[in-house]
């Protein structure tokens, strides 16, 4: 993952515009949350889906990689008096999450970053409850007016077919605004 942070990057991250072409509402809408979800925001950055999530389920686990991510997610749990949200500092492929934890492990803009997506993955399978769900959100591999360079975009079909080599299994693939898919799997019935 990258790996640079400055207050440019914070800006972009809690930037209002983003809404309106990347809305966590709507996109957690499509998600089956409930009171007793375990919900696991890996790269949660300064909480943009951690936040809003953590009004819908019973714990949010808002993983980063960097410390000034997870102190700017403290600090806004703690002025929010947020009590089921708790920021982690992670590795890319070593979570501080208990197996079989998650109900929903959660990447948004993370995918196209990771180094070894195998690792990663497996890490994932690790922490996802036999039932959970892995929920990928992240750039379409077109030109947009923001985001990643196309050639370091993954397409939903190059997703799932990494996804399916990790070992999870297609549960559906959705429109997650003008510039963003949602790839959701599930783990293999035991």
């Amino acid at each position: 993952m990258s790996h640079k942070f400055d207050a440019k990057n914070v800006a972009v991250l809690d930037d209002p515009g983003r809404k309106e072409f990347l809305n966590p509402g709507a996109i957690l809408d499509m998600l089956n949350l409930n009171e007793n979800t375990v919900f696991v925001d890996i790269g949660a950055g300064t909480g943009y889906f951690a936040l809003p999530a953590a009004t819908r389920v019973g714990e949010v686990l808002a993983l980063d990689i960097l410390d000034e991510m997870v102190e700017t997610l403290q600090s806004r749990v703690e002025s929010g008096h947020i009590t089921n949200l708790i920021p982690l500092k992670s590795g890319e492929s070593s979570f501080p999450v208990a197996d079989g934890a998650a109900d929903v492990v959660f990447m948004s803009n993370v995918f196209h970053e990771l180094a070894d997506h195998a690792l990663a993955l497996k890490e994932v399978m690790r922490i996802l409850k036999t039932d959970g769900i892995l929920a990928v959100v992240d750039w379409k591999k077109k030109e947009t007016p923001m985001g990643p360079p196309v050639d370091d975009r993954f397409s939903e079909l190059d997703v799932i077919d990494l996804l399916r080599l990790c070992g999870f299994e297609l549960v559906e693939i959705r429109e997650a605004g003008p510039h963003h898919y949602l790839v959701v799997c599930s783990r293999p019935p035991e």
